[in-house]
């Protein structure tokens, strides 16, 4: 409905201005020219043939195997990376209560590895798309694989990009890569060395975490 279109656009929205902090100067035409785009790239699907456009739009990313790949980064990259043990108290914070330690499992060990093995099982059992009786041709396929990868392939190269970018050894990158900032004062230039240093004196790593 048109209420989860406002979370769907929010989110998205909300992740660029945080990213570029330029575009907070123009939020509402770049709200403007985001809906405009994602209107554009909607209409297709209300033709004569957008039935089979919405097929593979649904198949490939709106779905299955796609959305199980995101979840999965998602959950690790709160459970590992940031702590599932932080992230319990930041619930407490909010809620007024800590929930039960199972769902501190369910985030670390649960989650991921049921994502895995069914992501697994879904690409052992995959049959191309088809709608009714129709069979879609060799290239919509390739097209509806471009689609998911174009979402999935996002989160390892802004990773690769964000720790080619550090500097200092390769452990000090990683660990700075795979550090939360949530002690950087956001008054400071990104670059403090006070601040950098603080990070990788901390224990807040992927495998402390666990």
């Amino acid at each position: 409905g048109l209420d989860s279109q406002f979370v769907t656009m929010e989110g998205f929205i909300t992740a660029c201005v945080d990213e570029w902090p330029i575009l907070r100067r123009r939020k509402e035409l770049f709200i403007a020219l985001v809906c405009l785009i994602s209107f554009l790239i909607g209409l297709p699907t209300v033709t004569q043939g957008g039935m089979y456009v919405f097929k593979i739009l649904d198949y490939y990313s709106a779905s299955g195997w796609c959305l199980l790949v995101l979840l999965f980064f998602e959950c690790i990259s709160v459970s590992w990376f940031y702590g599932a043990d932080r992230f319990y108290e930041n619930i407490h914070d909010m809620i007024g209560f800590r929930p039960g330690r199972f769902w501190k499992w369910c985030w670390i060990v649960f989650t991921p590895l049921l994502c895995t093995s069914i992501a697994i099982f879904s690409l052992i059992e995959y049959e191309p798309v088809k709608y009714k009786n129709y069979q879609f041709p060799s290239w919509a396929e390739y097209i509806g694989w471009c689609i998911a990868l174009s979402s999935i392939l996002t989160i390892p190269i802004y990773a690769i990009v964000f720790f080619a970018k550090q500097t200092g050894s390769f452990k000090e990158r990683w660990k700075i890569s795979t550090t939360p900032t949530f002690n950087q004062n956001p008054f400071r230039d990104g670059n403090d060395k006070e601040t950098t240093q603080q990070m990788l004196n901390e224990d807040t790593t992927a495998m402390t975490n666990l």
